[in-house]
């Protein structure tokens, strides 16, 4: 795969420059963490682990930590026919998992520490006997090597702000999603990194799935890889009703304003 490098654009924000000025018209979907969802339908290319490699990652802001109970921002599994998803943990630490068929670790990458309030990528990688991985905003958070067979390939829909289908729990989750992306091999370290800082376009080699909520408005997200992989909101794919995430402000292009309080501005530029 050939990925060319990511340019930034530095700019200094003076006082006379509001903050303001750099907003955007992105938005992201608010889940209550009650019983609020969206649902993509199953399809074995939603399940690239199976091959053995996967790349998952996601933005989340959340403005308390769950309790009582791990919250799932993105998972593709449901009772006995679990496969992965991304989590954050009552502590704040962030998980990436690959679950066996009945719902138990196959493999967990569990480290780094949420801040309430602020925008963070969670981005999950599994290279197939060798690693899981969890990076925060970017930088490895945990690594692991170890496997307990066997590996989930279940036929599974995937799921935004919850676990379908578990008799326990379903893990709902409390806060914005914005721009989920789904790939067939394993990131490198300097990939995570560059994919935290690029907008994608959705043709981009090794692209499964992109959703980036800029709808706006209505029942549909859209793949914008093109391939399908369409999702729908709530338990009413045609119309508005109570387990309907809400449409908020998305994370700003620039993905990351990491630098704002330095006097200036990282803006992601999109492969090229």
């Amino acid at each position: 795969m050939k990925i060319h490098k990511v340019g930034f654009i530095s700019i200094v924000v003076a006082s006379v420059f509001p903050a303001a000025l750099f907003a955007t018209t992105n938005t992201a979907l608010r889940f209550d963490g009650v019983n609020d969802y969206g649902t993509v339908l199953n399809d074995a290319a939603l399940s690239p682990q199976v091959d053995g490699q996967i790349t998952l990652s996601t933005w989340v802001k959340f403005d308390a930590l769950p309790v009582g109970d791990n919250a799932v921002p993105v998972s593709k599994g449901s009772a006995f026919a679990y496969e992965y998803a991304t989590g954050i943990w009552t502590n704040g630490e962030i998980s990436y998992c690959l679950w066996r068929p009945t719902g138990s670790n196959y493999a967990l990458a569990k480290g780094g520490v949420l801040t309430t309030g602020q925008w963070h990528n969670i981005t999950g990688t599994f290279m197939q006997d060798q690693y899981i991985k969890v990076y925060l905003d970017g930088h490895l958070a945990h690594q692991s090597s170890s496997f307990n067979s066997p590996l989930g390939s279940g036929n599974s829909d995937l799921y935004f702000g919850m676990i379908g289908g578990d008799p326990f729990t379903k893990s709902w989750f409390n806060g914005a999603l914005d721009d989920v992306s789904l790939w067939n091999f394993a990131m490198t370290d300097s990939q995570v990194q560059q994919l935290v800082n690029t907008s994608l376009t959705g043709s981009e080699s090794g692209l499964v799935a992109y959703w980036n909520f800029n709808e706006g408005s209505g029942q549909v997200v859209t793949d914008m890889t093109g391939h399908g992989h369409n999702g729908t909101l709530g338990s009413n794919p045609t119309a508005f009703d109570s387990a309907d995430p809400t449409w908020v402000a998305g994370v700003p292009e620039p993905a990351t304003l990491a630098m704002l309080g330095l006097g200036a501005v990282m803006l992601r530029r999109k492969y090229s």
